[in-house]
C-alpha cells in the first residue's frame, strides 16, 4: 500500500497532465469555447499546454481552476474580479483550490471551493492580466515605490499591503521581477551610496524573501522531466535571486530542488549523488563567491553534470567566466530561464574555456601562508592613527578576500577593481578619511613586501597599485 505522502504526490502530478481536449474541458465545465480562449487571452487563466499541431490540451488542474472561477461567477463577481481574487489568494501564500472563500452569495449546494477569507488590502481597480502592458510603466513604479517606502520606514502592514495590490492586477512573474527585485536592487544601490541602513536592507530582503517562499509554497507541482539542483556556493548568503529563479522555474513546471545559501562543496557532492539531478545552478554575487563557484564547479566535473550559473560578478567581471566549466545565465531572469530550457531539452556538460594557469594556485598557497604574518605586521600604523579596531577588522577581510579570490580566479588585476570597492565601502560604512584610508593599504602593501617571498609576485604586482594615495 503508497503512504498517504506518496499516494498525495502521486495524485498531484497526475492533476497537473496536459490530457483533455478543448471538447472535454467543455462538457466537464459547461464553459463556451469562445469563453476559454477569452479567458486565456485575457487573464492568462487557464494556461494549457499546446500539442505539435497548435491545439489546446488541459489539465484537471486547469478544469478545476475553471470550476473555481466560474463558482465566483456564481457568487456575484465578475471574471476580472475573480481572476484578480485567485491571484490575491496566490499572492498572500494561499492556494485558491485548498482555500475557503466567503460569499455573499451562495448559489451552488456544492461550490467548487467553501467559503474563503480574503485579505484585508484593497487593491486598486482591476485591469485585466492582457491589459498589464498598458499600466506597467505608471503603475509598477508606482506599486515599486510605494513598497519601497514601506519597507524604509519599516512598515510591513504597507509593505504587504502594495505587493498585495500587485499580485491582484499582475502577473507573478511581473510583480517579482518588476517590483520586488527591482526594489531591492534599488535598495542595495541605497545601501552601497551610504543613502541606506544595513537594518533597512535586511529588512527589506526579509519581506521579500518571505513573500518568495510563500509563493513556492503554492507553486503547482512539477509536469515535466528532469530535475534542476539550485544553490549557493559557500560563503554565498545572497538568496533572493536563487529563490526567485527556483519559483520562477516550478511556475513553468520543472521539479526544483533548492539548497540555500553557503553550501559546502563536501555536502554539495553528496546531494548530487543521491538527488542526481540533471542540471545544477549555482549563484554568486561577490568577487570571493565567485571563487568559491570556480571551487565548486571544479568538483563537480567529476560527475560529468551540466552545470549553470548566473550573479552580478560575472557581468562586472566578465573574463570570470573563462575559468567556469558552466553555462552563464545572462544579466536577466527571462534569458536564464530560456538558456536553462534549452540545457534541459539536450543535457550535456559545457567545457570549460581556460583553466586557472599553476603560477597563480602557486602564488595563492603562498599568499594564504603568509597573510597573518602580513595583517600582523599591518596593524600597526592604523591602530596608532585610532581607525577603530572593528573597522580595521573588516578592512583586513576584505583584502584577504579579495586577494584570495583574486589568485584563485587566474587574474591578480581583479584586486584593483576590487580595493576601489573597499575604498568606497571604508568610507561611506566606517567614515574612514582619504588619508586613512591609504594608510591602511599603504600599511598592508609595505607588510606583503616585507613577507611574500618571490613565489607571490603576482599578487604583489597588483598590491604595489594600491600603494598610490589617491587624489
Amino acid at each position: 500500500m503508497k503512504s498517504l505522502d506518496t499516494a498525495s504526490a502521486n495524485r498531484q502530478f497526475s492533476d497537473n497532465l496536459p490530457i483533455y481536449n478543448l471538447k472535454a474541458v467543455v462538457q466537464e465545465t459547461g464553459l463556451k469555447p469562445d469563453t476559454l480562449r477569452a479567458w486565456e487571452r485575457r487573464y492568462g487563466l487557464p494556461e494549457p499546454e499546446r500539442t505539435e499541431g497548435g491545439h489546446r490540451l488541459y489539465s484537471q488542474y486547469d478544469i478545476d481552476t475553471l470550476k473555481w472561477l466560474n463558482a465566483r461567477l456564481d457568487e456575484g463577481l465578475n471574471i476580472s474580479r475573480a481572476v484578480a481574487l485567485w491571484r490575491e489568494l496566490i499572492g498572500s501564500g494561499q492556494h485558491p483550490l485548498q482555500t475557503v472563500v466567503e460569499s455573499p452569495i451562495q448559489t451552488r449546494e456544492q461550490p467548487i471551493a467553501p467559503p474563503l477569507t480574503v485579505p484585508q488590502s484593497q487593491p486598486p481597480a482591476i485591469v485585466p492580466r492582457s491589459d498589464a502592458r498598458e499600466i506597467a510603466g505608471d503603475q509598477i513604479g508606482e506599486l515599486r515605490q510605494l513598497w519601497l517606502a514601506a519597507c524604509l520606514d519599516f512598515d510591513e502592514q504597507l509593505a504587504e499591503q502594495a505587493l498585495n495590490q500587485a499580485f491582484a492586477i499582475l502577473p507573478v512573474e511581473t510583480v517579482c521581477t518588476q517590483i520586488i527585485q527591482h526594489g531591492l536592487a534599488e535598495i542595495g544601490q541605497g545601501w552601497q551610496q551610504g543613502q541606506v541602513t544595513v537594518q533597512q536592507e535586511h529588512f527589506a530582503s526579509a519581506l521579500a524573501i518571505r513573500r518568495l517562499h510563500s509563493l513556492l509554497s503554492a507553486a503547482p507541482p512539477p509536469t515535466r522531466t528532469g530535475s534542476i539542483l539550485v544553490a549557493c556556493p559557500p560563503a554565498e548568503e545572497h538568496t533572493f535571486s536563487p529563490i526567485l529563479l527556483t519559483l520562477l522555474l516550478r511556475r513553468r513546471g520543472w521539479h526544483v530542488l533548492y539548497l540555500g545559501a553557503n553550501v559546502p562543496i563536501s555536502h554539495m557532492v553528496e546531494t548530487i549523488g543521491r538527488a542526481r539531478p540533471t542540471l545544477v545552478i549555482l549563484t554568486a554575487q561577490q568577487l570571493h563567491t565567485a571563487a568559491t563557484l570556480l571551487e565548486m564547479s571544479n568538483a563537480l566535473r567529476a560527475h560529468n553534470l551540466p552545470m549553470a550559473y548566473g550573479g552580478r560578478i560575472f557581468i562586472h567581471e566578465p573574463s570570470i567566466r573563462a575559468h567556469i566549466a558552466g553555462y552563464f545565465l545572462g544579466s536577466s531572469f527571462e534569458n536564464a530561464l530560456e538558456l536553462i530550457e534549452q540545457i534541459m531539452a539536450s543535457p550535456r556538460p559545457h567545457q570549460v574555456d581556460q583553466e586557472v594557469q599553476p603560477a597563480y594556485v602557486q602564488a595563492l598557497h603562498t599568499f594564504q601562508a603568509h597573510s597573518a604574518q602580513i595583517e600582523a605586521s599591518a596593524w600597526d600604523r592604523p591602530r596608532a592613527a585610532n581607525m577603530g579596531q572593528n573597522a580595521m577588522m573588516a578592512a583586513f577581510e576584505l583584502m584577504h578576500q579579495t586577494a584570495a579570490a583574486s589568485l584563485t580566479l587566474g587574474n591578480a588585476s581583479y584586486l584593483i577593481n576590487g580595493a576601489q570597492w573597499i575604498r568606497e565601502y571604508l568610507a561611506i560604512h566606517h567614515q574612514w578619511e582619504t588619508e586613512q584610508i591609504d594608510l591602511f593599504f599603504a600599511s598592508y602593501v609595505d607588510a606583503a613586501q616585507m613577507h611574500l617571498p618571490p613565489q607571490g609576485e603576482l599578487i604583489l604586482q597588483s598590491l604595489r597599485t594600491l600603494n598610490e594615495p589617491t587624489e
